[in-house]
């Protein structure tokens, strides 16, 4: 039996606003999932670990971190349920990840839902770590509005190298401060005219 949850509609963050908002941030990879069948109600949990390599922000403790988020497969036979939540990022053990969470009265959860879960990859042309995400199972509030881009900031906050994504994370600022450019002061050389010579 297939059960899914609704998509989530949530608030767009800029990256600014992602690390404001998250008590802990940290560069980590996947050692294990395990999925497990609560009965009342009936729901599947899964219980991802991940081996914390460096934290940006937040408690400095390196051990192994738990995150248990609804949605999984578990079960046997005719009572097997899988259960899909729409705007929930999803795990893969041997996968790195760069993983925003904020406080909530149920514990650590990530920041945003999807959009406090980047991967990390390696860029195919530069061999330059990369941190993607994937937001494509979320809707936002409200109509996009174009973001103003800045000099030295990301063309795409969705993807960005990694350096740039630790410096929003440690910081907790945006990437780039807006410049004021103004065009330089062109100085129009002064000609002096010879006198009028007197007849």
């Amino acid at each position: 039996w297939v059960g899914a949850a609704q998509a989530a509609t949530v608030e767009r963050l800029t990256l600014g606003r992602l690390a404001e908002l998250s008590e802990r941030v940290f560069i980590g990879t996947v050692t294990a999932q395990a999925s497990r069948l609560s009965t009342s109600p009936r729901q599947v949990w899964t219980d991802t670990t991940f081996r914390v390599e460096q934290v940006l922000k937040g408690d400095k403790d390196t051990a192994p971190f738990t995150l248990t988020l609804l949605g999984g497969e578990a079960g046997q036979g005719a009572d097997r349920l899988r259960q899909v939540v729409h705007g929930y990022p999803t795990f893969q053990v041997g996968e790195r990840v760069v993983l925003f969470l904020e406080r909530t009265p149920a514990g650590l959860v990530v920041t945003g839902l999807a959009q406090g879960k980047f991967t990390v990859v390696e860029d195919a042309k530069t061999g330059r770590p990369m941190a993607v995400r994937d937001v494509g199972d979320l809707a936002f509030v409200g109509a996009h509005v174009p973001t103003r881009t800045f000099l030295g900031a990301p063309a795409d906050p969705n993807r960005l190298p990694l350096d740039q994504l630790v410096t929003v994370a440690r910081g907790g600022v945006p990437l780039a401060t807006p410049v004021l450019v103004r065009p330089e002061a062109v100085e129009t050389p002064q000609i002096s005219l010879p006198a009028e010579v007197a007849r």
